[in-house]
Parts: C-alpha cells; sequence; structure tokens
C-alpha cells in the first residue's frame, strides 16, 4: 500500500475527509495495478480513475474556496494545478509506454498529495469551520 489513511491526515471536515480517503484508496490501486503489473489495460483504468477522480475533488475544493471568498484560493488552486500537470505527466509518459518508477509514484501520489492535505487542506478546513462554512458539493 502506498498510502495509509490515519488520523494525521484527517483534516476535521468530514466531506473533504470522504474526498481525501477516496482519493487516496484510487492512487494506492493505481500504484499496486502498476508495481504488479497487472497489464496495460487494468493500468490505464485504474490512472483513468484515479485521473477522473483527482478533478473532481478539486473542482469541489475549489467551488467551495470560491463560495467562502478563502483568501488563499489562488495559492491553493496553483498547487491543484501543479498536481494536474504531474498527473498529465504521468499520463503521457503511460501513452508512450515509458517505464515509471516506483520512486516517482511514491513522489507524486504519497509525497506530494499528503503534504498538500496537510499543509493546504488542514488550512482550507480551519478557514471553513471558524466561518461555519457550507459543505463541499457531493461529488
Amino acid at each position: 500500500m502506498l498510502i495509509t489513511w490515519d488520523e494525521d491526515l484527517r483534516t476535521g471536515n468530514a466531506q473533504i475527509d470522504h474526498q481525501h480517503m477516496y482519493l487516496i484508496e484510487q492512487a494506492n490501486r493505481f500504484y499496486e495495478t502498476h508495481e504488479n503489473n497487472f497489464g496495460q489495460e487494468k493500468i490505464d483504468r485504474m490512472f483513468s480513475n484515479l485521473k477522473r477522480y483527482v478533478g473532481k475533488h478539486f473542482q469541489a475544493e475549489e467551488r467551495l474556496m470560491e463560495g467562502l471568498a478563502y483568501p488563499k484560493l489562488s495559492e491553493h488552486r496553483e498547487q491543484h494545478l501543479e498536481f494536474a500537470a504531474k498527473v498529465n505527466d504521468l499520463e503521457q509518459q503511460l501513452q508512450l509506454g515509458e517505464k515509471i518508477t516506483a520512486t516517482t509514484l511514491k513522489y507524486i501520489l504519497r509525497d506530494w498529495l499528503v503534504h498538500h492535505i496537510r499543509q493546504h487542506d488542514f488550512e482550507l478546513a480551519g478557514f471553513t469551520k471558524k466561518n461555519r462554512a457550507r459543505t463541499i458539493p457531493s461529488l
């Protein structure tokens, strides 16, 4: 398993946490499929699921931030764009049949994502709590 959900990743916002758990589940599924070489078709399908959910999650967070007039919206959105670019790079490598190392996947899927949750999403969750915010729209 690439990422283990634990209390250190809990933001305190139930919907954000639920989405993060699902995102981590998708990242783990793709990582396991890739590392165990379950075949290109399955790898592509797992990656597509991950990429699609990343987009939905980021859109939901950004809608929440816009609705709250979150002061760090542009910084947070920039982080989302950075991750999306990394995911697009991975997609291109997969399409070209290039080898993606476990180290690369760990950096992108584990290290970047966990850092983002602990830094940026914790700040957002704190802001929503202080402002008794609306919840994130269902995905």
